[in-house]
């Protein structure tokens, strides 16, 4: 951590310290580091800190993007690490999202986060669908990515909106889940889809 914060020092100004640390049972996943305990994350965050006292620091993981066992261990996680004067100032939600769904009152998870002093990041952002993909299904598809935009976009301290790739050609979905794909907002063929539109007017409106 040092070795690598410091090469980049004033260069990096968001730095994913510890990625993906409770599992999805929202325990701390078993790793190489977990014999350490959690203050292994506090470790990890100090270290980066002195590296380049500059850089904003932060948690991100999946399933975290509503208000659900996970994203609350995540808060009471948050809540000890700033008690103890951990330099922590954000967290990311990659938020991969099954099309047609909506993760549970995201604007309030969000929000709550933000009540804390973090910044709060949308990281991975994608939407994938059961293949194959019709209009409605595209439609549907644009529909949530943009309630997931406008729940960032609805709390100040929501800093960033990143999609997870922009054209299906290098999409991660289709490797991972069994007849799933069509998850980002252009084609292989880098056609946009009303996916990309339904972006592109949001952040236009910015609301």
């Amino acid at each position: 951590i040092t070795e690598v914060v410091s090469h980049y020092r004033g260069k990096v100004v968001h730095w994913d310290v510890v990625n993906e640390v409770l599992d999805d049972n929202a325990k701390l996943r078993e790793s190489v580091w977990s014999p350490l305990g959690e203050q292994y994350i506090a470790d990890a965050f100090r270290w980066a800190h002195e590296a380049d006292p500059d850089a904003k620091l932060y948690l991100n993981d999946y399933n975290i993007e509503g208000i659900n066992s996970k994203s609350n261990a995540y808060y009471e996680l948050v809540q000890r690490l700033l008690a103890d004067g951990v330099p922590i100032h954000g967290i990311g939600l990659q938020t991969h999202v099954t099309n047609g769904t909506y993760p549970s009152r995201m604007r309030e998870n969000i929000q709550r986060f933000a009540d804390l002093g973090l910044e709060v990041a949308i990281t991975e952002a994608d939407v994938r669908i059961e293949m194959p993909a019709d209009e409605a299904d595209l439609q549907t598809q644009a529909d949530t990515y943009r309630k997931t935009l406008e729940a960032c976009l609805a709390v100040p301290k929501c800093v960033s909106y990143t999609v997870w790739g922009f054209t299906d050609r290098h999409s991660w979905v289709p490797g991972t889940f069994s007849n799933m794909g069509a998850a980002t907002l252009m084609t292989e063929d880098l056609t946009p889809k009303p996916a990309y539109e339904a972006v592109r007017a949001t952040l236009e409106t910015g609301r």
